[in-house]
């Protein structure tokens, strides 16, 4: 488990174990920002953690993003998952469900090379307007994705179809392996960081 240490004696965990696509399932202990749970309570340092999670973690992707190759690598990914994803052939009905983490019961968490290219994408991107679902993704109007087009990995890979769920789970680790050794190649800082919790962190809104 990585994690990074802040004032408080519980670190804010950037990578949970035992998780699910975009975050459902064992969750025990943990938060929707990613900390662990101390005892009864979230411990006193969560907040002070949170401040150093954020300043590090916006810290890492703006250096990051500042770097071509990590956006062109991450797009190279994404193309090749795709290219995974159309062979299967999953149906999607435009519910808007997957984005409304509240009520679908889940989370979509995004690592440090996403965050960044999400960030240098989001610059070049003319979104389509309107005003976010409450409990969903900030980039959610109604059951539109705003950013469709530069989404992160748990988004593209994520289908309420009923026969992804034969292939989903598995496609996303493998792919996200190879996102995580691309951290290594690239030395980028590895985070994995609940999505809004990160938005919020970076400052990304439309």
């Amino acid at each position: 488990m990585n994690s990074v240490r802040g004032a408080g004696k519980k670190p804010a965990v950037l990578w949970t174990a035992g998780r699910d696509l975009q975050g459902k399932g064992s969750s025990q202990g943990v938060n929707s920002l990613g900390f662990e749970k101390d005892g009864g309570g979230w411990g006193a340092g969560t907040y002070n953690g949170a401040m150093v999670v954020m300043s590090t973690l916006k810290d890492n992707v703006v250096e990051a993003a500042l770097r071509p190759e990590v956006r062109r690598e991450v797009l190279r990914l994404y193309a090749e998952l795709q290219t995974e994803i159309d062979r299967r052939r999953p149906i999607c009905v435009v519910s808007g469900r997957c984005c409304r983490f509240e009520e679908f019961g889940h989370r979509l968490y995004v690592t440090t090379a996403e965050l960044a290219t999400f960030t240098s994408e989001l610059a070049d991107t003319t979104p389509a307007g309107g005003e976010p679902v409450a409990g969903g993704c900030p980039f959610q109007t109604g059951k539109i994705c705003r950013v469709h087009t530069i989404r992160p990995m748990g988004c593209r890979v994520f289908f309420c179809d009923a026969s992804a769920t034969d292939w989903q789970q598995a496609l996303y680790e493998q792919f996200h392996a190879r996102l995580k050794k691309l951290h290594e190649d690239l030395s980028i800082p590895y985070g994995y960081m609940e999505w809004r919790f990160a938005c919020n962190a970076l400052g990304l809104e439309l």
